[in-house]
């Protein structure tokens, strides 16, 4: 499962946003960082002002969580199938793509 403050971790760097400029008049800097580091959760309320300030919407932002845990349980699959040598497995995965 995709985890949040992760992913708002990446997006926030990718976009070279500091901690402090993003948590600036929202929460306090250690209380963003608690979250990207998996520490504590927070409302959706305050996901939706963190993400207006790094210029995502909420929906966007959970439409690159959503791709993002759809390549992750993609990887998994082809993973097992190498796993258990499963060729025909693996064709049918690759075909599933061309």
């Amino acid at each position: 499962m995709t985890n949040f403050g992760t992913a708002f971790r990446k997006i926030r760097q990718s976009k070279n946003l500091s901690l402090e400029s993003v948590a600036a008049g929202i929460m306090s800097k250690q209380g963003l960082s608690s979250f990207e580091r998996k520490k504590t959760d927070i409302s959706v309320q305050l996901l939706d002002q963190l993400l207006k300030k790094i210029h995502l919407t909420i929906d966007g932002f959970f439409h690159i969580c959503e791709i993002k845990e759809t390549r992750h349980q993609m990887l998994d699959q082809l993973k097992s199938l190498f796993i258990q040598e499963d060729l025909d497995g693996i064709d049918l995965f690759i075909a599933h793509f061309r």
